[in-house]
């Protein structure tokens, strides 16, 4: 154990080893002691370690899905599913008579808080969501991981809807059809959104090259997707007016639905041309194209002019032109009397098409697990002011009662009675609330 510390569990370890390291403990223990208490006393500091890690979860499932890594986990396909009464049953799947004639106790050092019998038939995935002891988490990350790969595509003729419709079936095995259920909507709005883009083209019948013949939207129900983040801006005036006729075709076709843009989520495609060299499918941002449409029409800038044009504070504008700096395609001017950029003379890169690899390129479209979480805490928080203001006090399973019944937009409320006591008693600390006899008022 001392060995495996210093050499494995310690910060500059990859994530991925270690999990590698855990699995292939797994299967060499499993062999060794069919009855896991050796498995239970070795991988206990792992365990522990993994479960402290930002990205276990994202590491697990994507070597789930992945094709080269996917046999670590063993037979996947053929496994029992994780939910269920019997779950944690060696035998699940055999009949009463195969199950009985190969019953046999659990070892007396076995650990009977749950995951013994899993160590026992050497069911790595099991011991895997075992650190975290909840399925939820893993399917709310293959959902993240899900919205970004979606919404990264170039176009949404480009993205493989079927090799994700197999990784959900394939999920479903463990997790339940219940569990991928928001999964499966979210690859319906994007098969949706395919025919919405060829009934609005049949309607409008662009120019072939122009911005709007080459405008790719995705609509997705909002309850579905998880929480996605937006970065408010000014898009640039030929953008604007597509995407404004693309919201009037979609008005006269989905009456009376209207639709809320996010403007900086999603890809563009840009052909750029630069000292008469031409460098086609250059992959952006939103925010980043917007920027390259203002150099398109006027070659130099301030930093304050394109603040102020792209409604964006100065330092974000500096991180965008910073971007088009590192790819070659924009210099800084020396001596001006205010930061001024202007478009190169020529490519300094030996490939400009590539996506520089920053901050921004790096950043998911999904807003982050903590930052959801407290997001639906506050407004469950603005729910509970609401009750109490018009009726004074409430107990805790009233409140919950309540909340049940009545929050289903814009965030079902899916918490237990203990989660609900946590903020409820941080509201006390904040002073919000007072707590007294059992009793929930405001505080006066």
């Amino acid at each position: 154990t001392n060995n495996k510390q210093a050499r494995l569990l310690r910060p500059g370890a990859d994530t991925a080893q270690v999990i590698d390291f855990y699995i292939q403990t797994i299967q060499a223990l499993h062999m060794l002691d069919s009855s896991g208490v050796l498995l239970q006393r070795v991988s206990w500091p792992v365990c522990e370690y993994l479960q402290r890690r930002d990205d276990t979860v994202r590491q697990i499932v994507h070597g789930l899905l992945d094709d080269e890594s996917a046999a670590l986990f063993g037979d996947v396909e053929g496994a029992p599913p994780l939910a269920g009464a019997d779950a944690d049953d060696p035998h699940n799947g055999l009949g009463l008579t195969e199950a009985a004639a190969m019953w046999s106790p659990l070892s007396i050092d076995a650990d009977r808080t749950g995951g013994a019998a899993a160590r026992a038939r050497g069911d790595v995935l099991s011991l895997l969501i075992g650190i975290y002891g909840s399925k939820e988490v893993f399917v709310a990350e293959y959902r993240a991981m899900l919205a970004d790969k979606a919404l990264a595509a170039p176009s949404l003729a480009e993205f493989d809807t079927d090799r994700e419709r197999k990784a959900i079936e394939l999920l479903k095995v463990r997790f339940g059809e219940a569990a991928l259920m928001m999964c499966e909507v979210m690859l319906r709005d994007l098969a949706d959104s395919r025919r919405l883009a060829r009934t609005v083209g049949g309607m409008a019948q662009p120019r072939p090259g122009t911005i709007d013949a080459e405008l790719s939207v995705a609509v997705i129900s909002r309850l579905s997707w998880p929480p996605l983040t937006d970065e408010s801006f000014a898009a640039h005036p030929a953008v604007e007016r597509a995407l404004k006729r693309f919201e009037r075709q979609y008005a006269h076709y989905k009456s009376p639905r209207k639709l809320l843009w996010k403007r900086s989520l999603g890809s563009v495609t840009l052909d750029l041309e630069l000292g008469g060299q031409l460098v086609a499918d250059v992959q952006c941002t939103p925010a980043q194209a917007t920027m390259m449409l203002h150099f398109a029409e006027r070659e130099r800038w301030t930093l304050a002019e394109l603040a102020r044009t792209m409604e964006l504070d100065a330092p974000t504008v500096r991180k965008r032109v910073a971007h088009w700096i590192n790819r070659g395609f924009l210099v800084e001017v020396e001596g001006a009397a205010e930061p001024s950029f202007e478009v190169a003379q020529a490519l300094a890169g030996s490939d400009a098409r590539a996506q520089a690899q920053d901050d921004e390129g790096a950043a998911s479209a999904v807003v982050p697990a903590a930052a959801a979480v407290e997001a639906e805490m506050q407004i469950y928080g603005s729910f509970v002011t609401n009750m109490l203001t018009n009726l004074g006090t409430l107990s805790l399973g009233r409140i919950h009662n309540m909340l049940k019944m009545f929050v289903a937009e814009p965030v079902k409320y899916d918490k237990s009675e203990q989660e609900l006591n946590v903020l409820l008693m941080n509201m006390v600390d904040e002073e919000k609330l007072e707590f007294v006899g059992g009793q929930f008022r405001l505080k006066k």
